[in-house]
């Protein structure tokens, strides 16, 4: 019943564990939402810094077409002399070409080697990176385009710049950068090294397509990201930070998770545990009760087994009495006749029924104290109809340190414990109770022994015996635990060699 009860899970540590559970999980959320926080906060200001970078590094190349149309206004369109000067604005890797277009047909390029093929290029027709010329001309501003695919073919972005002598158009001066080469001052790829991806991005105004420009990853994974627009002259793209990974890929936060389960679990399991100790001490005190008023149940029926004994006893020595005058009288008839013969049976038969009559009814005094005696005979006779022997050798108690009715009781529990052993022992092997009790000093020392069918082990912590079903020890000694820690006694279990011996100091 007790491992029943036992293995019963309390809705209380259930409910404590889905709280603890709950709460704890609240608090991971928190940190999560923190770290996010932070996070955003460090991808904005990083979009920030890598937005000015992209802008510096693509002005800085296509504002050189501003030097060379200031060199043509100021020659009022000559271009003889241009090439020292075109030779120095692109010394920069990124830069593929700068072109001088009269009237937007190319006539010169630099450096002309391997760009001859954009010489008589016409800006103003058909074709890739000329609408950006056309529109350059019509609100005579610089015009950034690209990327696109060149007439020389590889990826190019283009910077197209309007040359207007006094409030005539003279022509177009143009940068070609190589693609993506012209973004590597930006310094992109530490973002990889800081845990992030990127990528940058524009709509063609050819196709109203999404065109990207630089990094590139999958945007349709959910994670987190940080978008920024970026106005580079009249053009506009979009630079996009996005985090490696997303919140239930960092060990920590399932880490984070796991100290959760188990600190919930541990609550629960204190819960559990506090529910189990309270329904324990419930089933020991209603236990304790239950044995107290069987013990006290045996009291009362000794005690009145005892008044029909002796109620009985005085009946049978009234009636004997009356014999005996009947008898006397006989004894005196026979040897007044001279009939020795018949007045020695007489006083033999006499003599007989006198013996049986003490054996039978006259009840023994063991311990001198009435309700201890009363126990005594009643388990002696408990032993008789279950064929128990049953031997008892108690000094007289004058005084002990205790109450003796609850000394009664502690000793019934034992003297039940005992018999309730001895009634499991198979028939052919010995069923034997022995009780001993004197006096130790100011103490009274007492044992109560029987025999047992299967060995006993004493628990080594408590120094119980081990409940065992098939044995029938270690049960009822609750009451005889409470009797020794309420009056301070001492009590041993030993097992030796088939016995079972209890042992009380009080």
């Amino acid at each position: 019943m007790h491992g029943v009860l036992l293995g019963k899970i309390h809705s209380r540590s259930v409910g404590m564990f889905l709280f603890t559970f709950a709460l704890c999980l609240s608090l991971v959320a928190v940190m999560v939402f923190n770290r996010n926080r932070v996070e955003h906060l460090n991808m904005e200001q990083l979009i920030a810094e890598k937005s000015a970078s992209i802008q510096y590094t693509m002005l800085r190349l296509l504002l050189r077409t501003e030097t060379l149309a200031a060199y043509i206004q100021y020659r009022g369109g000559d271009v003889e002399e241009i090439s020292w000067l075109a030779s120095m604005l692109t010394d920069d890797p990124a830069i593929r070409n700068m072109l001088i277009a009269p009237g937007g047909i190319v006539s010169d390029v630099y450096p002309r080697e391997g760009n001859e093929a954009v010489i008589d290029l016409d800006f103003f027709l058909p074709g890739a990176g000329n609408r950006e010329a056309i529109a350059a001309k019509e609100t005579r501003r610089l015009v950034l385009g690209g990327p696109f695919e060149g007439v020389q073919g590889g990826m190019l972005i283009v910077g197209r710049l309007p040359v207007f002598i006094g409030e005539e158009f003279w022509g177009i001066v143009s940068v070609t950068l190589n693609y993506p080469q012209a973004l590597d001052g930006a310094n992109l790829n530490e973002l990889h090294m800081m845990g992030f991806d990127y990528e940058v991005w524009r709509t063609n105004p050819d196709t109203n397509e999404r065109q990207l420009i630089a990094g590139g990853v999958n945007t349709k994974t959910g994670r987190h990201f940080v978008e920024k627009p970026i106005q580079i002259v009249n053009a506009e793209w979009y630079f996009r930070i996005l985090t490696v990974r997303s919140w239930y890929t960092f060990p920590e936060t399932w880490a984070a998770v796991a100290i959760s389960l188990c600190l919930s679990l541990l609550v629960a399991a204190v819960i559990q545990n506090y529910q189990d100790l309270k329904r324990l001490r419930h089933l020991h005190d209603h236990s304790t009760m239950k044995n107290h008023m069987a013990a006290m149940n045996v009291l009362v029926a000794s005690l009145e087994q005892q008044d029909d004994t002796t109620h009985r006893q005085r009946k049978e020595a009234s009636m004997f009495f009356h014999d005996m005058r009947h008898i006397g009288q006989m004894v005196y008839s026979a040897l007044k006749d001279n009939d020795v013969a018949t007045a020695k049976e007489l006083v033999k038969n006499a003599d007989t029924q006198m013996r049986a009559l003490e054996q039978r009814q006259i009840q023994r005094e063991m311990t001198g104290q009435r309700i201890l005696d009363a126990v005594l005979c009643h388990y002696m006779e408990w032993g008789r109809i279950n064929h128990i022997e049953v031997e008892i050798q108690m000094k007289r108690i004058d005084h002990v340190a205790a109450e003796i009715t609850e000394l009664a009781v502690a000793l019934s529990n034992a003297l039940e414990n005992a018999v309730n052993a001895c009634k499991k022992i198979q028939e052919g092997h010995p069923r034997v109770i022995k009780v001993f009790g004197m006096y130790h000093g100011n103490q009274y020392f007492i044992e109560v022994a029987n025999t047992t069918y299967h060995e006993v082990v004493i628990d080594a912590e408590t120094g119980l015996p081990h409940r065992h079903p098939n044995t029938g020890v270690g049960f009822g000694t609750q009451s005889i635990q409470y009797f020794i820690k309420k009056n301070n006694a001492q009590m041993t279990y030993e097992y030796k060699d088939g016995w079972l011996r209890m042992r009380l100091l009080i």
